[in-house]
């Protein structure tokens, strides 16, 4: 679906990204992985047709989206964050971008009610909660019916509910037979994909260094750790440990798991021990770290 053939591409005072090489297909997630500044959003501005590249060709169903004006059509982009108009509403956010691409009102409709936003349409982007800002600016990407997603970050600052369902409307993308490309400098982050069609290319200094399936990477991380905030630490752990590696942190405890689909079953434990929980996120290992260990050649 889309080819990206040693693209290299800079802001005036030399390339920032060099020689960049990769493909997507449908049906795929392709993941952009590295840590900030290692070149991923200059990457996705070439891929997009916002910042030309210095040499090397970009391709999306076998057209040139430099040379074809419809290629790139034919691909929605989510730059980091929202990226929406806070003050509008929701239905006059997705409206202004469907002027922007000749689509029609049905079409409109039909986007807002997949991403469940007809209930909001007439409320200002900015009020709704972070969950439903990102549903707004997934909106806004897709009005289109592109065959391509480029999403810049999109877990990021995201509840857990919000990344399941973001988890999940990924996968009826690639069931309609759509690529996705993302990216991400948060380890625990590309966990969520692990059951789907996955290639993950390692990009440092502007250079991709190795591309891994999914499945070699989650091998290599090991599993991943969670922080878990409660009332009482010690009968946490002493409820924990019977089916986890735990241990005590600072602010609450690390309990090992080897999937995000493990953690429902930390709540259930605990609640039905009686402990209230307050908090449970991911503990992240820096990628520089892991990249280090695992890969020390990139």
């Amino acid at each position: 679906m889309l080819s990206v053939r040693e693209i290299s591409a800079g802001y005036g005072e030399g390339d920032v990204i060099k020689n960049v090489t990769f493909y997507v297909k449908g049906g795929e997630v392709y993941v952009l992985l590295g840590p900030n500044g290692a070149g991923k959003t200059t990457t996705f501005r070439v891929i997009a047709g916002i910042l030309p590249p210095s040499s090397g060709k970009v391709e999306l169903l076998g057209s040139n989206i430099w040379e074809n004006a419809e290629a790139r059509r034919r691909m929605g982009y989510l730059p980091e964050g929202d990226k929406i108009y806070p003050q509008l509403s929701v239905r006059k956010n997705l409206l202004f971008f469907s002027k922007l691409y000749g689509v029609g009102e049905e079409r409109l409709n039909d986007v807002m009610r997949k991403l469940d936003l007809l209930k909001y349409e007439g409320r200002p982007a900015g009020t709704l909660s972070a969950g439903y800002r990102k549903r707004v600016a997934l909106a806004r990407a897709l009005i289109h019916d592109p065959q391509l997603l480029i999403l810049d970050e999109p877990f990021a600052n995201l509840d857990l509910n919000t990344v399941i369902w973001l988890r999940d409307f990924i996968s009826s993308l690639l069931e309609e037979g759509r690529g996705v490309l993302l990216s991400s400098h948060i380890m625990g982050e590309i966990q969520h994909l692990e059951a789907f069609p996955c290639n993950v290319g390692i990009i440092l200094n502007g250079m991709l260094r190795k591309e891994v399936p999914i499945g070699d990477l989650m091998r290599a991380i090991g599993g991943v750790d969670v922080l878990v905030r409660v009332d009482d630490m010690d009968k946490a752990v002493e409820v924990l440990s019977k089916k986890f590696s735990v241990r005590k942190g600072r602010t609450g405890i690390i309990v090992r798991i080897n999937s995000y689909e493990d953690a429902p079953d930390i709540a259930s434990a605990l609640s039905s021990a009686g402990i209230r929980v307050y908090e449970i996120r991911t503990v992240d290992l820096p990628i520089e770290i892991f990249l280090k260990r695992t890969f020390a050649e990139a």
